[in-house]
């Protein structure tokens, strides 16, 4: 026992044999301990392959094939490190899935979060200093583009590029100096993981249930230290199948070739970057792509946008985020941050990737239907009034993406007016919202009835903005949903018979959400809570009531500003 009690036995029975864990773990909550177990594989391998390496530009290329070929299982050290590094990904990645997934971000564990994502950025920038050091054709390239990010910063951009080259292009000083780093880094990391279990241990491990409870807990030991095991053994043998079967099968051809400044790599895995030699914008759009490029990289960038607005099935983040965030956020949320998928559909994906976004359409059509079909009847079933105007959003974005890709006029008119539309509705709805949550302190909907009895000025807004959400004649929400539907007609009647069901849907939920909340018996121990509106609560309500119908009742002041540069855009597409 004496033993036991030595600091930093003691140390690691705690954390490691005698830790409390909930009873009911699943292997999701393997990954973890897999990816500890990733780290040190990469280390010990790094250690013995640095003992091999030279970092200068004439020799870096040739120390690799030195010791592929010439140091005792040199090539089983590269091969388990470089498959490795994409094994170490894999593996964090489903770790932050899970994170995800069962809230691990939430209270009291946010910031055992905020230190995993700060591991997960020294990790990406470990690995792409990791991939120039073997010097091949992806490696100089590859360093190329990425450190010219940079330059996008303002006033300093080129500046700091300057310096993270150490010269005015990538050479020996750069490769010196991201060998010192893609050393020192893993060590780093090494030491925030520690810092993670740590913090992590502090207030204990979460459960698939997301309850907090001392009683169903056991021993680390031996249970899940087994579990961990029989993971480790199954994840081993995954591992081995791609070192010793396909070893480069995730890596490239292209850098089996030694770096050549004055050569690019092959025309089929050129980058944007490397086929213009730009990454000016107003380059780009007038460049030509084959088609194969064009769905590869419209599929890409569809990627990023879809989750921005979001799309199905890309949309889970969204009622979690409204419903975590306060007021404010929401409503920056809403009003202005969805914007950016359309935008970015409109801005880069259109006019870059014409035939793409052709071809692709039938796909955005089938998405955006089930989108504004299935986030309708979704929302009939929510029970927390933050939910609720989250995937109305969800089902609201479905038609602007709907009218993006109709490729007409209308189309195109009603899905930017829609944009703007909704980033004042669903702003205004979430301030409603918060209005009430600062009264009450909850979101749940069962617990308001009868507000509109001692709350009359709250219900006039609220119903307002409701009706503005239905898509009511004389509101924002109204022209550009008609104009959608116009372009969707033009297009398939089909497609705008089952878009037209989200207008149906949309005023069910939205009449039996302000009926719920509005009639009915008031609560009397709730009364005193109850007060109206303050001042500053209706100035700020004021002006996004006069958008909305100035917007509903005179829309050619806005589109009459959009028309000509949407009709070019056309005329660029077609």
């Amino acid at each position: 026992m004496r033993f036991v009690k030595q600091p930093l036995i003691k140390l690691a029975n705690d954390h490691l044999i005698e830790y409390p864990t909930p009873i009911n773990l699943h292997y999701a909550w393997n990954f973890g301990f897999l990816s500890g177990m990733c780290l040190i594989i990469q280390i010990i391998t790094g250690i013995f392959l640095a003992m091999h390496y030279t970092p200068h530009v004439d020799l870096a290329f040739a120390s690799v094939e030195h010791i592929m070929r010439d140091v005792n299982y040199g090539w089983l050290l590269r091969y388990i490190h470089a498959n490795g590094a994409s094994m170490f990904f894999i593996v964090v990645y489903i770790h932050i899935f899970r994170g995800l997934y069962f809230g691990s971000y939430t209270q009291p564990r946010h910031w055992v979060w905020v230190l995993g994502v700060l591991i997960l950025l020294l990790m990406i920038i470990t690995a792409f200093i990791g991939y120039v050091l073997p010097w091949g054709q992806m490696s100089l390239w590859g360093a190329t583009v990425i450190t010219n990010l940079v330059s996008a910063i303002p006033v300093i951009g080129d500046s700091i590029v300057t310096w993270l080259w150490g010269g005015f292009s990538v050479d020996n000083a750069t490769l010196n100096r991201f060998f010192s780093l893609h050393y020192l880094l893993p060590f780093i990391i090494s030491a925030a993981s520690i810092v993670h279990i740590a913090i992590l241990h502090q207030n204990g491990s979460g459960n698939p249930l997301g309850i907090e409870s001392n009683v169903d807990k056991i021993n680390f030991y031996p249970y899940f230290i087994l579990k961990d095991l029989l993971g480790l053994v199954i994840f081993c043998i995954f591992f081995s199948i791609f070192v010793y079967f396909f070893p480069n099968i995730l890596g490239h051809s292209d850098n089996y070739i030694e770096a050549n400044p004055m050569v690019t790599p092959r025309d089929e895995c050129r980058s944007l970057y490397f086929q213009v030699g730009s990454t000016d914008f107003h380059i780009l759009w007038y460049s030509t792509f084959s088609e194969t490029k064009q769905l590869i990289l419209w599929l890409t960038f569809f990627a990023s946008f879809a989750i921005k607005i979001p799309m199905i099935p890309f949309h889970i983040w969204l009622p979690e985020a409204h419903a975590e965030a306060p007021t404010a956020g929401s409503v920056i949320l809403a009003g202005i941050l969805l914007k950016m998928g359309g935008y970015g559909f409109l801005r880069f994906s259109l006019p870059m990737f014409p035939w793409a976004s052709i071809y692709f359409s039938p796909l955005i059509f089938t998405l955006s239907v089930i989108a504004i079909i299935y986030a309708s009847l979704t929302t009939l079933r929510q029970i927390d009034l933050k939910k609720i105007i989250a995937y109305s959003s969800v089902s609201h974005m479905g038609f602007v993406t709907i009218g993006i890709f109709s490729l007409n006029l209308q189309g195109l008119e009603g899905s930017i007016f829609l944009m703007l539309s909704h980033g004042l509705v669903s702003s205004a709805l979430f301030f409603c919202v918060g209005i009430l949550y600062d009264r009450y302190k909850t979101r749940i909907i069962k617990y308001y009835t009868g507000i509109i009895q001692v709350m009359p000025i709250f219900g006039i807004f609220f119903l307002f903005f409701i009706f503005a959400n239905i898509g009511f004649p004389g509101t924002s929400s109204f022209i550009g949903e008609i104009l959608v539907l116009l372009g969707a007609f033009q297009v398939n009647t089909i497609l705008a018979f089952f878009s037209s069901l989200g207008m149906i849907l949309g005023a069910a939920y939205s009449i039996w959400l302000f009926n719920r909340i509005s009639f009915g018996s008031i609560k009397l121990n709730y009364l005193s809570i109850y007060q109206d509106m303050s001042r500053r609560e209706f100035f700020i309500l004021i002006p996004i009531t006069i958008l909305v119908v100035w917007m509903g009742v005179y829309p050619n002041a806005f589109l009459s500003d959009i028309h000509s540069s949407l009709y070019n855009l056309l005329e660029f597409i077609f």
